[in-house]
């Protein structure tokens, strides 16, 4: 784990979703937490997905911002979840093996881009809240209580829905979107059957949009279009 940074976590759950084993990366360095600080993470989607994944399969969580005893973690940490059950010889199910990939390198590359590009960038999950945006008070908004999202800029409504991605002409001007899909296969990841499947996402399409000049903003809490 010294070695790959990208972690901030790995964990072993048991089939009830307690916590065995937990490692964290923190300031340089794993440390391995005590007994009496493991959680039971029974209650988290990652785990109620994974946990009933087929053998080999790869369950990726939506991006969000970490969560410790059920309340989001300070300084705010976006991260990403990989959960992949864990089986005996016998095929009997025996836990799950998540790892947190620390998601700050990827939104630090697109802030960087963002600094040094005459585009404005934005990163948006398929519900349209932000995730990245130079407007901070914009971003993550299903879990800090306020519903601003990218269906409030006038032209850009109805990119949420389209298969693939393009260009739009708004008011702002132009916007250029891509949807990135996080499963190897087509297949629905609520369902669960003997298809094989690599990586099955609970968010398989962010949109990651550029406007032409970088000068549209985000509208305010209960407003219309950005100006």
């Amino acid at each position: 784990m010294r070695h790959c940074r990208i972690y901030d976590q790995i964990r072993l759950l048991d089939t009830y979703g307690m916590e065995q084993v937990r490692v964290n990366y923190r300031n340089g360095r794993a440390e391995l937490v005590p007994p009496d600080e493991l959680q039971n993470k029974g209650h988290c989607p990652y785990f109620k997905k994974g946990i009933h994944m087929a053998r080999g399969d790869v369950y990726v969580s939506r991006f969000d911002l970490n969560v410790e005893h059920k309340k989001i973690e300070m300084p705010p940490r976006p991260t990403l979840r990989l959960a992949q059950p864990i089986f005996g010889d016998d095929g009997s199910r025996h836990g799950l093996l998540v790892l947190n990939l620390n998601q700050e390198q990827i939104l630090g590359l697109l802030a960087n881009r963002d600094r040094n590009s005459e585009l404005g960038y934005w990163l948006v999950n398929r519900q349209g809240y932000w995730l990245y945006s130079d407007d901070l008070t914009a971003i993550w908004g299903f879990q800090l209580g306020h519903d601003r999202t990218i269906k409030a800029v006038e032209g850009l409504e109805g990119i949420l829905d389209r298969p693939i991605g393009g260009l739009v002409e708004t008011p702002q001007g132009q916007f250029a979107f891509n949807r990135v899909n996080l499963n190897s296969h087509a297949s629905s990841p609520n369902v669960i059957s003997d298809e094989m499947r690599n990586i099955v996402s609970a968010e398989p399409c962010w949109i990651c949009s550029r406007s032409f000049p970088a000068t549209c903003s985000i509208p305010a809490p209960g407003s219309g279009c950005g100006s």
